[in-house]
């Protein structure tokens, strides 16, 4: 499974992938920096590999306190942008 950041796959021909905003998204969170953590978000939401409450409390555990709610929101971001995920043909 491939999950890419739509701005990264122009003329890319990437059968099987799955194709988001990542970056997008995370600026609307309010840093493009965030777009690891959407990625995070999008693949947890898709192949379910841990548990999302897993997720939340390791950025809770790992990341810098003024740094928490960005990610915290930038990790929400991403599971919501993997409910209508689609696979390219």
């Amino acid at each position: 499974m491939s999950i890419i950041d739509e701005r990264a796959v122009s003329g890319i021909d990437a059968p099987g992938a799955i194709i988001l905003p990542l970056t997008d998204t995370a600026r609307e969170c309010g840093a493009a920096l965030a777009t690891n953590i959407v990625g995070l978000g999008a693949l947890v939401g898709i192949a379910r590999l841990v548990s999302e409450r897993s997720l939340r409390e390791a950025l809770a555990a790992r990341v810098a306190p003024e740094l928490l709610a960005l990610n915290t929101q930038a990790f929400t971001a991403g599971l919501r942008l993997a409910a209508p995920a689609t696979v390219q043909a």
